[in-house]
């Protein structure tokens, strides 16, 4: 009975492994930071155009005070 045993260098393959890890791991990160800036920007948005209303429902307010009282006068 013989024994045969192949030794291979795997450095190079566990240290591919940590990098695909820490990539992987900063992905996430980013993606993370990436979605709280979407969130910020569409609620920035969508205040803007609440905003946006408000605006011109008081203006179309100011509008008929003045219109009513020109004509009161």
């Amino acid at each position: 009975m013989h024994t045969v045993i192949i030794a291979t260098d795997i450095t190079n393959l566990k240290n591919t492994q940590q990098q695909l890890k820490q990539s992987e791991q900063n992905l996430k990160k980013q993606l993370e930071d990436l979605e709280k800036f979407y969130d910020m920007a569409v609620g920035r948005e969508l205040k803007m155009k609440e905003l946006k209303k408000e605006i011109k429902k008081l203006n179309t307010e100011l509008s008929q005070y003045k219109e009513n009282e020109f004509v009161e006068n």
